[in-house]
C-alpha cells in the first residue's frame, strides 16, 4: 500500500511538473479539446476503451467537456482523459458524501449488476472500507484508488495512474 502512495505521488509530481511547463510554453492547454479522438479500438474491442469512458458513464442528458457523440447508450470522449475527468465530475456532481458502499448501490444498480460484488472488488482493491470510506473528489488518496478501481471493474482492464491523474487534473481545472 505504502509504495502505491508512493507512485500516486510520484504520478501527481510528474503530471503537474509536466503540464505547468506546457503550458507555461504554450504548446498544450490542460482544458483544450482534441478536434479528433482517439481511437483505441486497436487496443480493445469492449464499450468503455473504445467509447475512452473508463467509468462506462451512460448518457443522460447532461454535458461533460470532451464528450463527442458517438453512442446512442454510453458517453464518448476525445479521449480517456477526458473519460477520467467526467468520472470525477460525475462522483463530485451525484455522489459526494456517500460511503462507496451507498454510491456503488446507485452507480451500479443491482438489476444491472452484480452490486456486491462490485463494492467488494472496490474494497478488495483499495483497501477501504465500503461502509465507512466517503466519496470526496477533491480527496486525492482515496478518489484515485477507487476511481481506478471503479475504471477496471466497468472496462475488466488495469487503467494507466497517469491517465487517471490526468483525468483528476483536467477536472479540477477545467469545471
Amino acid at each position: 500500500m505504502i509504495n502505491y502512495f508512493k507512485t500516486i505521488a510520484i504520478a501527481l509530481f510528474v503530471i503537474i511538473f509536466t503540464s505547468a511547463s506546457i503550458q507555461a510554453e504554450g504548446i498544450i492547454p490542460i482544458c483544450s479539446v482534441a478536434d479528433t479522438k482517439f481511437d483505441s479500438t486497436s487496443i480493445s474491442n469492449n464499450i468503455p476503451t473504445r467509447n475512452n469512458n473508463p467509468g462506462n458513464i451512460k448518457k443522460t442528458g447532461h454535458t461533460y467537456i470532451g464528450e463527442i457523440d458517438e453512442s446512442d447508450t454510453y458517453e464518448t470522449f476525445v479521449d480517456v482523459n477526458w473519460g477520467f475527468a467526467a468520472m470525477f465530475s460525475l462522483l463530485h456532481r451525484k455522489y459526494s458524501g456517500m460511503t462507496i458502499e451507498e454510491a456503488i448501490s446507485i452507480y451500479a444498480p443491482n438489476f444491472e449488476n452484480d452490486t456486491n460484488a462490485y463494492v467488494k472488488f472496490i474494497e478488495d482493491r483499495t483497501g477501504f472500507p465500503a461502509d465507512a470510506v466517503e466519496i470526496n473528489s477533491y480527496d486525492i488518496a482515496t478518489i484515485i484508488p477507487i476511481v481506478e478501481a471503479m475504471a477496471t471493474y466497468e472496462g475488466g482492464k488495469n487503467w494507466i495512474l497517469v491517465d487517471i491523474h490526468f483525468g483528476w487534473q483536467r477536472w479540477i481545472s477545467c469545471k
